[in-house]
């Protein structure tokens, strides 16, 4: 029987707009709004805990979190006007004072250069801060009243950000600190969330236009797409493992994915009502993560299935809007009226212990073995069911092929036979359970692998006077030099006979390789006569043996399989070499 409550008007309190010190346009007001929630109880198996720690500084409101260079978690505190720091293992923490007072420190972002770069929303400026000397760094913004909400390092090496009060997007370079603004093309769009794209653009929630936009690092061209829902008041936005664009519709209790290419949204329904997701960021599972700021709850959404689970927050009215994955492999975020930072670990696992090679050969089978583990490592041998396979990629087109769900025995399950059809780097599988805990493989690169297409003798004089001299070997793709011409991937032998008994004896030689012909020479040292023949071995496994360029292994059987090598029988008199 599903119980219903009423949760108390006042728990579902947003913290009054002098925390962000600036007016509030009618629209931006709803967010803030005292809402009742009607929430169903039921009975459910919840696969995370949740644990909580105080901030050093009493009522600072931690709001923005993001993992940092150094192993820990950086946070901003708006009225506190501190940037804190809190070790992911010892949960000691401790903060920093930002210069300028009353500053409001919103979003942070961890930059190419080590540093943790923020927006202080009030002072209009962009600040950084060490991580190792804790020294501060302040740089005012151009446009007066800018108001810079959310930041992210972008593609391009520079760190981008919001402006919710000139309407621009804002540029700032690490190195020269030079600052870059460009409008939006939508008038009081209120710009808000920021991320990178793995198409190379960055893009961003448009929270009054009601849109998503992106920018193109390098020409500063702006596009912008409509959110389906109407007022949605999208906030935040990450970029998914499946290559999509994920984001958070506060208003609209929905949760959008857009398509970097087709420009496609497709939005999935939460299943708590008025749960106001707010921050999002995709989760070491695999899963993307977010943040109910009124359904005080921590949501996960897997991108295959669009799947949805949900974990309460124990301290009531936390008001979290902004959630991280820390280097712990779990999910931190900050409760902005709990006054704590939160950390969400998943109690089960899913482990690639077989992982799928490196590189495979278009629909040629491999294999896969995942288990399901406890939270500590130990292997959860009362799993029994199902555990099923999908493909992340961003290679349209690209499909997983074989069968894709198999049950666990004593929580270890076994695929075998399965395939990529399409030539691609970067691919990797998604496993999950009924209960949609995941876990990612290794990247696969899906190649054609280089082949030795002939290989013949090489002779000088003639007649009776006619000897071996060398080998050469033609490849069907340019090889790694540095491989190519290491003596230790060749292994070339003579036959002697002694006493009745043939013996196998070491040949000597150099090696050259011709990049334009894809030609490996074997030249020979002294005068072998391989007068009852020889052989000649060339390595393909790794890690040593030879590869092509971009790293894929040798096929030295011509079947299609990476990493085997490559034997010929070498005839007597050296008349002839034949595999």
């Amino acid at each position: 029987m599903i119980q219903q409550r009423m949760i108390p008007q006042q728990w579902q309190r947003v913290p009054p707009t002098s925390w962000f010190r600036r007016g509030l346009t009618p629209k931006r007001r709803a967010e803030h709004r005292r809402r009742p929630v009607i929430e169903p109880m039921e009975a459910r198996q919840l696969l995370a805990t949740v644990a909580e720690f105080p901030v050093p500084t009493a009522n600072s409101n931690p709001i923005g979190i993001v993992a940092g260079s150094d192993g820990n978690l950086w946070f901003t505190e708006i009225l506190g006007n501190k940037i804190g720091m809190i070790n992911p293992t010892t949960h000691a923490a401790t903060d920093f004072a930002v210069p300028t007072a009353n500053a409001n420190p919103y979003g942070i972002a961890a930059g190419p250069d080590g540093n943790l770069w923020f927006t202080e929303n009030a002072a209009n400026k962009i600040g950084t801060i060490n991580p190792a000397t804790h020294v501060i760094t302040e740089f005012a913004l151009p446009t007066a009243g800018a108001n810079p909400e959310t930041i992210a390092a972008g593609p391009d090496g520079n760190l981008w950000f919001t402006e919710q009060g000139a309407n621009k997007i804002g540029m700032v370079n690490p190195t020269t600190h030079a600052i870059a603004e460009f409008p939006v093309p939508t008038a009081n769009a209120f710009v808000f969330g920021i991320t990178a794209g793995a198409d190379g653009n960055v893009w961003f929630t448009e929270v009054l236009g009601n849109k998503i936009g992106t920018i193109n690092p390098t020409t500063h061209t702006i596009a912008e797409f409509p959110i389906p829902t109407a007022a949605s008041s999208t906030y935040g936005i990450t970029a998914g493992p499946d290559g999509k664009i994920w984001f958070a519709e506060h208003d609209g209790n929905k949760i959008g994915q857009i398509d970097p290419t087709t420009h496609t949204i497709v939005e999935t329904n939460l299943p708590t009502a008025g749960s106001s997701p707010f921050g999002i960021t995709a989760g070491p599972d695999g899963n993307l993560w977010f943040a109910e700021r009124a359904g005080n709850r921590i949501g996960s959404i897997n991108p295959i299935t669009r799947g949805i689970t949900e974990t309460a927050i124990p301290t009531v009215s936390s008001a979290t809007r902004m959630i991280a994955p820390g280097p712990d492999g779990n999910l931190w975020f900050a409760e902005t009226g709990g006054q704590k930072l939160g950390v969400l670990t998943p109690s089960l696992n899913l482990i690639v212990t077989g992982q799928p090679p490196a590189f495979v050969a278009p629909n040629a089978p491999f294999n896969l073995t995942v288990t399901v583990n406890y939270q500590s490592g130990g292997l959860y041998a009362g799993y029994n069911g199902n555990v099923t396979l999908a493909l992340l990629s961003t290679n349209p087109g690209a499909t997983l092929g074989g069968t894709l769900t198999a049950a666990a025995k004593n929580g270890v399950a076994t695929f075998s036979g399965l395939t990529l059809n399409q030539l691609g780097s970067g691919a990797r599988i998604m496993a999950s359970t009924d209960p949609l805990t995941t876990t990612l493989t290794t990247p696969v690169t899906v190649a054609t692998p280089p082949m030795i297409v002939t290989q013949r003798v090489l002779y000088v004089g003639r007649g009776r006077r006619r000897r071996v001299v060398g080998f050469a070997l033609d490849f069907s793709a340019a090889l790694d030099p540095a491989r190519a011409t290491n003596l230790a991937n060749y292994a070339l032998t003579q036959l002697q006979r002694r006493g009745g008994r043939l013996t196998a004896l070491a040949v000597t030689f150099r090696v050259a390789y011709d990049p334009t012909t894809h030609e490996v020479t074997l030249t020979l040292l002294g005068k072998p006569r391989f007068a009852a023949g020889g052989k000649l071995v060339v390595a393909a496994r790794p890690p040593t043996g030879l590869t092509n360029a971009t790293g894929a292994p040798l096929d030295g059987g011509n079947l299609g399989t990476f990493g085997t090598d490559a034997t010929f029988l070498i005839a007597r008199n050296g008349k002839g070499i034949r595999r």
